[in-house]
């Protein structure tokens, strides 16, 4: 009877050893920061209701998991969900856009890029009326 205790033990054991090691293994993050050119908008700022902001940014992606997409919120609210097909020849990808400054006194924009494995990254900004 103890023997087959003991047996159970060990197949129970090995068994959850099995599936904590088996994990599929991702690669890192991927990654993306804010172009800092001169014309670009890549920190906080206050911006005048109505005018346009130029924000780039440089998405790379981890060597493993191909980029699928970025998606881009105000005030947690979705507003953009772009979708792509990344070039794996490409080592990263470079995109800019307008933002025109809304009524809002606070805009809270935020940036996530996705890999195909499910993998994210994210970059913040905060605009706010430029009052006179």
């Amino acid at each position: 009877m103890k023997r087959k205790v003991h047996l159970f033990i060990a197949v129970i054991f090995i068994g959850s050893l099995l599936l904590i090691t088996c994990k599929e293994k991702l690669g890192p993050n991927p990654s993306m920061k804010f172009i800092t050119d001169a014309k670009y908008t890549f920190a906080n700022d206050s911006v005048k209701v109505g005018d346009s902001v130029l924000i780039g940014l440089k998405c790379n992606w981890n060597g493993t998991d191909l980029l699928s997409g970025l998606n881009s919120y105000l005030n947690n609210g979705l507003v953009v969900e772009k979708s792509f097909e990344f070039d794996p020849q490409v080592e990263a990808l470079g995109m800019s856009f307008y933002i025109t400054k809304t009524a809002l006194e606070e805009e809270i924009w935020q940036f996530e890029l996705m890999d195909n494995a499910g993998q994210k990254d994210t970059l913040s900004l905060l605009l706010t009326i430029d009052h006179p």
